[in-house]
């Protein structure tokens, strides 16, 4: 025991010594981004940004209903109040026939209740339509949706689609209410996973030039830019979502039931593996199982991790892995 313990430990010392570290230049013009971001509930669990959970167990009643937001990460007006976003269109699908995507939400629409919000900065508005990023507070205290929106479903396609735009774009650019990128959205809709949506990994992604050539029937995806003197046109960059179903349990990797050096080993394992080019050899399950740090690597880290705990459970510790990481 003492002597494979000594041999998994030199091993995830000599990888952490040759990790490379990850460094990126600025980019040299700042392109918006657009991201989804599901709401965590009782039956799903936000892994990391852009990848849920859902346990086998939570499709056993029926169908299970996830709500999506989307949102525009966009710095630039920080940089340069007079330049941004004055229109903007997505397109979104799932190709599996397992979720079907609908529920698109119109932020103009009355909701029927009247509610009272506060930003990141402190202002307070209410309002019966949808909180939307881009409104704007009215001396009254009011929301006022700045934007005419257009929504479209296509089900043939299992895509949804939507525009944004502005009769009177150079004196009403995209200003965000708060502070935040994510304190509101800037689109919402619907996933309804099907209760025999089979163990996987599944995808909602984003229309882009590199992935509609089969479908231009609508603008695929893209953004307008407001400059200080001309607009131009371009594509944002976007992160997709993840979603897993089924059953794993962080740090069990091989999934035999019990976390201990072999699952360290098998980490250290598909660590090589990436390390030189190929694929992880793992499933995708087992790769969640794997990332014990939980951010979206599998490395020498999270060897040591695993190691450390079954180390602790060994000299008479306790309690669950999660709860060993978060002290």
């Amino acid at each position: 025991m003492k002597k494979a313990l000594s041999l998994i430990v030199s091993a995830i010392m000599t990888a952490a010594a040759i990790m490379p570290v990850s460094t990126s230049a600025e980019e040299e013009q700042y392109i918006p981004l657009f991201y989804f971001k599901a709401d965590e509930t009782e039956n799903v669990t936000v892994i990391r940004d852009n990848v849920i959970h859902i346990p086998s167990e939570a499709l056993a009643d029926g169908d299970l209903t996830v709500d999506v937001s989307i949102y525009i990460e966009d710095e630039i007006q920080e940089a340069d109040s007079s330049k941004g976003i004055y229109a903007a269109s997505a397109k979104w699908r799932c190709e599996s026939d397992y979720i079907t995507l609908g529920g698109l939400v119109d932020p103009s629409a009355s909701t029927g209740v009247t509610k009272t919000y506060t930003t990141s900065e402190g202002e307070t508005f209410t309002t019966d339509l949808t909180p939307f990023c881009y409104g704007i507070i009215q001396d009254d205290g009011s929301l006022k949706v700045k934007y005419v929106p257009q929504l479209v479903s296509l089900p043939e396609s299992n895509s949804l689609y939507f525009t944004y735009t502005t009769s009177n774009a150079a004196a009403n650019p995209f200003d965000a209410l708060g502070a935040s990128a994510d304190e509101f959205p800037f689109a919402q809709f619907s996933a309804v996973i099907d209760s025999e949506t089979p163990e996987g990994v599944y995808e909602i992604i984003f229309a882009t030039p590199d992935n509609t050539a089969a479908d231009r029937s609508v603008v695929s995806h893209g953004a307008v830019a407001l400059a200080k003197t001309n607009f131009y046109s371009f594509y944002p960059r976007t992160k997709d979502l993840t979603i897993i179903v089924g059953d794993y349990t962080l740090g069990d990797a091989d999934n035999d039931g019990n976390i201990n050096a072999l699952d360290a080993s098998l980490v250290l394992t598909a660590y090589a593996n990436t390390a030189t080019g190929k694929e992880t050899g793992l499933t995708q399950l087992q790769e969640l199982a794997a990332d014990a740090d939980g951010n979206g690597r599998i490395d020498a880290i999270d060897a040591s991790e695993i190691l450390g705990y079954y180390a602790h459970i060994a000299t008479g510790g306790t309690g669950t892995f999660p709860e060993y990481l978060a002290k």
